[in-house]
Order: C-alpha cells, then structure tokens, then sequence
C-alpha cells in the first residue's frame, strides 16, 4: 500500500481577497477565475535525469599574449573547469576572440571556474602577462 505526504497550501493574491482555484487539468482556465489557476494532473509528469559524465580530458594550456583555443565546441560536453596554476590572470571568454577588455571571467592566480552547464561553445583565453598555465578539464 502507497502513502503519500498531502499538504495543503493557500495561494492568494497580496491582499488575501482571492484564493486560487485547483481544477483538473481537463478543466480550462477562464477569465473569471479568481487570481492563480493551478491545473494537476498525473499524465504531467516533469522528471529530470542527466546522464552523467563517463570520462575527462586534461589540457594544460600554456600562458600566451595572443588569443588561444582553450577549448573547441563540443555538443558532447556535460562539463567544463578551468583552472589558473600561475601568478598571472587569464581571461576568459565563452566564446571566440577574447581579449583583456571583451571576457567572461578573469580567472586569478590558483583561481578556479565551472563553465555553465549547457554551454558546449567555444571557449577562448588570453593573458596580459605570459607567465602561467591553465588546466582545461572537460567532461563528457
């Protein structure tokens, strides 16, 4: 036998006059209804499963005055990290060209930095000092 954990919960517009309305999710909303329409139903289920990482590879990128490649798009890309080992920044942009005045992160010295989950873009860096390697991990 099932059991379920039922709680009950009042929504309502700001000054309390209005609760809101549960109908089934047969029943359309209608201008009349007051303040919030919440429609439940089994059949909309929202699951969210992402599919791990199963490998990695490790860059060591050296420290350049030039625009390089940190890391090339890949649709297959679940991960990103960056990691700066040296004394000298690197900046970093999540897409092409980055340069000292056009980044996405200025990654110091033993700085670290997770690309956003879901971006499989390029990913570009450069340095103003050449001095100091950056470690790309990638995960897919």
């Amino acid at each position: 036998m099932a059991t379920f954990d039922v709680r009950a919960v009042v929504i309502s517009d700001p000054d309390g006059v209005n609760d809101a309305v549960v109908k089934a999710a047969s029943t359309p909303a209608v201008a009349t209804d007051p303040a919030l329409v919440v429609a439940i139903s089994p059949n909309n289920i929202l699951t969210f499963s992402p599919s791990p990482s199963t490998a990695s590879a490790v860059t060591q990128v050296a420290g350049s005055l030039v625009v390089v490649t940190l890391q090339a798009a890949n649709a297959a890309r679940k991960g990103l990290t960056l990691y700066n080992e040296g004394n000298q920044a690197w900046y970093v942009k999540l897409g092409a060209a980055a340069t000292l005045t056009s980044f996405t992160v200025k990654i110091l010295r033993d700085g670290y930095y997770e690309v956003p989950f879901g971006y499989t873009g390029i990913v570009t860096g450069i340095q103003a000092v050449s001095s100091s390697s950056l470690y790309v991990t990638e995960l897919t």
